[in-house]
């Protein structure tokens, strides 16, 4: 079962969850191609 082994490795796994991924992330991959146009992705 996947997950964390320690206590510090589910913190470093928490803060993961809150790094911001900037809003223009998925145009590049869209506008090659690699996304569809119209596929829902999160904002």
């Amino acid at each position: 079962m996947p997950g964390a082994r320690t206590a510090e490795q589910a913190r470093q796994n928490a803060r993961s969850m809150r790094a911001r991924i900037p809003g223009d992330f998925r145009a590049e991959p869209k506008a090659e191609q690699l996304i569809e146009a119209d596929a829902p992705v999160p904002a």
